[in-house]
């Protein structure tokens, strides 16, 4: 059966890319909103709440469970190159942040991210059969509270902006929708020989709905105004952790996990001329840090890497491998942390980040 079912899908996927494609294509690029330390880590940040910009991954990350109360602000930078069909090479660097205001009982805030500067599944609709390059940001507002002393629920309303970098077309502001959960539940410890273990995880869930946006007066030539620019999302994360305490000596290994599901309503939306098939993304992420600091000492430093692979249901599309890599030093209440991220169609990210807690 399993033989069948791929085998009907490769006469489907041939009958209504053949006459498009000639050879396999590029996965959509659809680029979510980023932080260094979910672009460090294989873009996973769906189970960990400390970055401000977690926020931008899973809503119920504006509540973090046995933080203290106060507030978090995060101010940095996002720069995506990739080849483009206007140049050799396109590079630009955006601005974004956000902040987070938690009290007992509710936890609330907004930001402003980079979704990304290339949006391949968008085509001018003046001119459909022409590629060009989109630039794309979302500006958030969300909240979050506690369920028990373990869990918390959040979500966001995300604003989507995206315009054509040749500025011949504008689009539509649209709103879209996510939703999420945090588990948290409280680390175990034994101590043995003098030295403590331990053993902690995290876990967390997100959904976010489809946003389209419509062009601005413009006459289509096909009929279609419309441009997608976020997929329905769903992803499921895990982050078990090991605590070592020896002497002075404090350390943490982390291992995030990470599946994500991108469901795209149709190939048209991509190649003039497909079929209306829907078609699905599913992207497989691992990180790893290990973190440490001495007893007494403001400062502690975070190492971080990750690795992705991101694949469709349709065997015209070829594989994405990515590899990240990453640094966090933290100081008190203040955090700088670095991320960078390449894979094997010559695409390369990286981006910064300065957050104050006070």
């Amino acid at each position: 059966m399993k033989a069948t079912t791929t085998y009907s899908c490769m006469i489907v996927a041939a009958c209504t890319l053949g006459p498009v494609l000639a050879k396999a294509a590029d996965l959509p690029t659809v680029t979510m909103a980023t932080t260094p330390e979910a672009m460090a880590l294989g873009g996973l940040l769906v189970s960990r709440a400390e970055s401000v910009g977690a926020m931008a991954t899973n809503p119920a990350a504006f509540y973090l469970q046995g933080s203290e109360l106060g507030r978090r602000f995060q101010l940095g930078a996002h720069q995506v190159t990739m080849p483009s069909p206007q140049s050799d090479d396109d590079s630009v660097t955006e601005f974004q942040g956000g902040f987070a205001v938690q009290n007992e009982t509710l936890a609330w805030g907004g930001g402003i991210y980079s979704q990304g500067t290339y949006i391949a599944d968008g085509r001018l609709a003046s001119n459909p059969a022409q590629k060009t390059v989109y630039e794309q940001s979302v500006i958030t507002f969300g909240a979050a509270m506690p369920v028990k002393q373990f869990m918390s629920l959040g979500f966001t309303l995300d604003a989507m902006d995206v315009t054509a970098r040749n500025g011949e077309e504008e689009y539509s502001e649209d709103w879209g929708l996510s939703l999420g959960a945090l588990i948290t539940p409280e680390p175990g410890s034994v101590t043995l020989g003098g030295q403590t273990l331990g053993i902690g995880l995290q876990a967390g869930l997100s959904w976010s709905d489809e946003v389209r946006a419509d062009a601005e007066n413009v006459v289509s030539s096909i009929g279609r105004r419309d441009l997608l620019v976020r997929p329905a999302t769903l992803r499921v994360g895990l982050e078990p952790a090991l605590f070592w305490l020896s002497g002075s000596l404090s350390s943490r290994l982390r291992f995030p996990v990470q599946a994500e599901r991108r469901d795209y309503t149709s190939l048209q939306d991509f190649y003039l001329g497909a079929a209306a098939q829907s078609f699905t993304v599913d992207v497989w992420s691992v990180g790893a840090e290990w973190e440490w600091t001495t007893a007494g000492s403001p400062w502690s430093i975070a190492l971080r890497g990750g690795t992705a692979v991101e694949s469709a249901d349709l065997p015209v599309f070829n594989e994405v491998k990515r590899v990240s890599v990453g640094l966090a030093i933290n100081y008190g209440p203040h955090n700088f942390a670095l991320g960078s991220q390449a894979d094997d169609r010559d695409g390369k990210q990286a981006s910064f980040a300065y957050q104050y807690w006070f």
